[in-house]
């Protein structure tokens, strides 16, 4: 992996990092609410821009994910549910094409995003593929917290098909992508009623070298 795509990944994890101190407590109470289910059973309309510019995307991190420790797939009416939430959130309009939502062990998870290293991220978007991946702990069905970890990467999606997110992009812009995927994941959480909230002020610090920020 090279410096530009070794550094996009490493600011994506930091950015779940930061963003949600209490992930543990999270995935603590998706398993407790979901522990008995789980051992029981182990393109709509063009968008205004997205698409819209032959040869306007441009390649992006190569993340490499093991298929075998994809637990489960989530049907295209889930992942339409939460591409048309994005979609009413933000100003992109729907893509042709639909991404992939994928449920992956939290060991591969690791593996993937943080080097095998125990951190804090819960999801990550995979351009190769068009498919986020989320850890299957996270319960989809009832969790507006986990459910918004969708919506963050599913933006992620849109701003590759815009062309934005891009391996070669300064950390400004990267930054900027990463604000306006908290943004909208703030939106659905205070929408659906949620009390959790992602801080974004010490996220606001990546691109400075002295650790200054807003």
């Amino acid at each position: 992996m090279n410096k530009p795509l070794l550094y996009a990944l490493v600011l994506l994890v930091f950015a779940f990092v930061l963003g949600f101190g209490d992930v543990q407590s999270v995935l603590s109470s998706e398993e407790n609410r979901s522990a008995a289910a789980r051992g029981e059973e182990r393109r709509q309309q063009p968008s205004k821009s997205q698409g819209s510019t032959p040869g306007k995307e441009r390649k992006v991190e190569r993340l490499h994910v093991d298929a075998s420790k994809v637990t489960e797939m989530l049907d295209e009416a889930d992942v339409r549910a939460f591409v048309d939430k994005a979609v009413r959130l933000s100003d992109y309009t729907a893509p042709q094409e639909l991404l992939r939502v994928a449920k992956l062990h939290p060991d591969e998870l690791r593996r993937v995003v943080c080097g095998g290293r125990r951190c804090g991220a819960v999801a990550f978007f995979d351009d190769r593929t068009r498919t986020v991946y989320v850890d299957e702990r996270l319960d989809l069905e009832r969790s507006p917290v986990a459910k918004s970890y969708v919506i963050h990467e599913v933006l992620h999606y849109f701003q590759l098909l815009d062309g934005k997110l891009t391996v070669d992009m300064s950390c400004q812009e990267r930054l900027e992508l990463e604000l306006e995927a908290y943004r909208i994941q703030n939106e659905y959480l205070s929408q659906s009623g949620s009390h959790h909230v992602v801080s974004t002020r010490l996220l606001r610090r990546m691109c400075d070298p002295l650790g200054r920020g807003g």
